[in-house]
């Protein structure tokens, strides 16, 4: 009788450490979502208010430009002669320019979380 307790508690014993190792992994999983949410977030903050900014940059040229050269049609249509330019020059190099920054800039985060996570587990080691 005594074996099968031993047994049934060593059962109990797996049981809960595989519940705590799912708990873990649960928690360690909503940091990383949560972190990515939040950085996906504030990115889309920034673009917003970017194309804000661009669409009252661009409002101020085309008047600007229409009184430079006696036309605000012809002021505005230099105005999105360059955004169209700007369009261009973005697709063409839309790998060097928009990717590969924010690629980097992904990695370099989670590395970072990384760290110091490692860091926080163990101060001494460095």
């Amino acid at each position: 009788m005594q074996i099968l307790d031993k047994i049934n508690q060593y059962f109990l014993n797996l049981k809960n450490y595989l519940n705590a190792e799912v708990d873990l992994i649960k928690v360690q999983l909503l940091k990383k979502v949560g972190g990515f949410m939040g950085m996906a977030f504030s990115a889309l903050f920034i673009i917003v208010l970017f194309h804000i900014t661009m669409a009252l940059a661009g409002i101020w040229l085309g008047f600007w430009l229409g009184e430079l050269l006696d036309s605000t049609t012809l002021g505005f249509g230099v105005t999105v002669l360059i955004y169209i330019l700007w369009l261009i020059l973005s697709v063409v190099f839309r790998r060097t320019l928009l990717i590969k920054p924010f690629t980097k800039l992904i990695i370099s985060t989670i590395i970072e979380e990384e760290e110091l996570e490692e860091e926080k587990e163990h101060p001494d080691e460095k």
